[in-house]
Order: C-alpha cells, then structure tokens, then sequence
C-alpha cells in the first residue's frame, strides 16, 4: 500500500507526492484550504491564482493569500 502523503495524496511508485491539478477549481479546494474560498470565487481554477501571484506552487499561493487575507 502506498505511504499517503499531504492532503492524503498518495505517492506514485518513484516515491514522488502528486501535485495538486492545477484545473483545480476553488470550491473544490476550500476544504482543506477556507483562504482561498474567501478571497477568490468558487470557479477560480488553481492555474488562475498561480498566475495572477507569479507563483509555482500551491504552497506559494498560500502564503501570498495568507498575507492578502490579512489586510
């Protein structure tokens, strides 16, 4: 059985975490992460909040939203 990893994703056979789809739409992803519910609409994909913080990643864009959030 496979190790689960973060967000109880499961790592592929070369022990690699898959990463979030970045079609990925807001309302399917405020769950596990309420910031992104209150700052962007519920049809906002993960690609679009990406590009609009210049960021590569799910974890950057939580950091950036975070700081937004706070304002």
């Amino acid at each position: 059985m496979a190790k689960r990893g973060l967000d109880n994703r499961a790592e592929n056979k070369d022990g690699r975490i898959r990463e979030k789809n970045g079609a990925a739409r807001v309302k399917n992803l405020e769950g596990d992460y309420p910031v992104l519910g209150k700052l962007f609409g519920p049809e906002k994909t993960l690609t679009d909040i990406k590009r609009k913080y210049k960021v590569n990643s799910l974890d950057e864009v939580l950091k950036v939203a975070r700081k937004d959030a706070r304002k």
